[in-house]
């Protein structure tokens, strides 16, 4: 009997070690994902790093192109602010890029950092404004008009774009001259609706397109009630989505 006693007591502080033992291995792996953490971090930077630095050596040089200027702002400002890679090199990146008409706005200064800010100005001053101005130009000529549902889905989803366009450019560019001039644009049932806003002074660009789409689900739904929608125009306004 004490034979098996000491056997039941011999196998229970087995089975305790071997609990501790998995206890001891999980919290090690764990200490280990929390002390690699920084170093997995840091990898992954580095890989996005030469990622970017990848897609920069192959987007092809600034010339001056207006309608091309925000894609390559976009990419090279995410480049410019790496601090993997000097100043020196990413300036001498940033003058590769320029070339053409836009060439004249590089900075000949030999400090690296203010060589890039003035560049980066010039650019925006220059081609940032002209862009702004253009697109806003096209979207003040368009009149969203509802005399048919396919009209009325393509001239609202231009001057949606457009307006769209304009805020990624200028936040906050709609005031309340441009919303009462929108709200010109849209088709009468669309003022009618926003009246009240407009005089409440709670209206806005977002707000005058909700009222659209909202103007056009009804006529579309008005349309099939009465048998005169067509297939051509479900497919044109997915098209525009």
């Amino acid at each position: 009997m004490n034979r098996e006693k000491n056997h039941e007591e011999s196998r229970n502080r087995n089975h305790f070690n071997d609990q501790e033992s998995n206890r001891d291995n999980r919290n090690f792996v764990h200490q280990q994902r929390v002390n690699n953490q920084p170093r997995y971090a840091e990898q992954k930077n580095e890989i996005s790093e030469k990622n970017l630095a990848r897609h920069v050596a192959n987007i092809k040089p600034f010339t001056g192109i207006i309608s091309e200027y925000a894609s390559f702002r976009n990419i090279m400002a995410e480049y410019l602010e790496s601090e993997t890679v000097s100043l020196v090199v990413r300036r001498d990146t940033l003058m590769q890029k320029i070339s053409g008409e836009a060439a004249v706005q590089k900075s000949i200064l030999d400090d690296p950092g203010k060589a890039i800010d003035i560049t980066m100005k010039n650019l925006d001053r220059t081609y940032k404004r002209k862009g702004s101005t253009t697109i806003r130009n096209q979207f003040e000529k368009v009149i969203v008009t509802d005399e048919n549902i396919d009209a009325f889905i393509k001239s609202l989803a231009l001057s949606k774009s457009l307006h769209d366009k304009i805020l990624e450019e200028e936040p906050h560019c709609f005031g309340h001259h441009s919303i009462k001039a929108l709200l010109g644009r849209m088709p009468d049932a669309v003022r009618r609706m926003c009246n009240r806003m407009l005089r409440d002074e709670t209206l806005s660009t977002e707000k005058i397109y909700e009222k659209a789409e909202e103007h056009l689900d009804n006529q579309i739904e008005d349309a099939e009630i009465t048998g005169k929608s067509t297939n051509q125009t479900r497919v044109s306004r997915d098209q525009q989505h």
